[in-house]
């Protein structure tokens, strides 16, 4: 089916470092099929492609990331870049990097990461207010350090958040604390 084709053109994409070799393939690809092979049709199917890339395991479509949220906002991008291909294929930025220097798009995605983040926000349990206080909240403690005889020193320092209750199901057994970032 088309579908499948589109896929594994795609995928088969990965394999050419540059677009020239890339649009080298997609023609050789047109005429062996016996499709018209055009820039036109090497661009649409070129265009194709690079949005069909977005599904695989790595891109923002991948079953474990979609979010059926974002599909219109990126629709509307792809059906944009299809409208009017040339500022992208002149841009020779990857598909993603490229709607997102769309402002129309940027402000969609803005708009729609808010909403998600209000409904997932107003979903927790609210937080505690703690009273004002004239000293830090938190403090870095220096355990020192030792100089090496050669070109490199020994660093390491680790942060301590404590959690809030809807963070403890997914911290180690229900921890009150635990290390978010250690470099020893």
């Amino acid at each position: 089916t088309a579908n499948w084709a589109i896929y594994d053109i795609g995928y088969t994409l990965n394999c050419f470092p540059t677009d020239d070799l890339k649009r080298t393939f997609l023609e050789s690809y047109l005429l062996a099929s016996g499709y018209p092979a055009e820039a036109h049709d090497v661009d649409t199917l070129f265009i194709d492609a690079q949005i069909n890339r977005e599904t695989y395991h790595f891109g923002m479509f991948a079953v474990w990331r979609f979010d059926p949220d974002e599909l219109p906002t990126y629709k509307n991008a792809y059906d944009g870049v299809r409208a009017d291909p040339q500022p992208y294929l002149q841009s020779g930025k990857s598909m993603l990097d490229w709607i997102q220097t769309i402002p129309e798009f940027k402000a969609a995605k803005a708009k729609t990461d808010t909403a998600k983040h209000d409904r997932t926000w107003s979903a927790l349990a609210p937080l505690m207010v703690a009273e004002p206080k004239e000293e830090p909240i938190a403090t870095l403690g220096w355990h020192g350090s030792e100089a090496l005889s050669c070109e490199l020193s020994q660093f390491s320092c680790a942060c301590w958040v404590y959690l809030h209750q809807h963070q403890r199901y997914h911290s180690q057994r229900g921890a009150e604390a635990m290390c978010i970032a250690s470099t020893g």
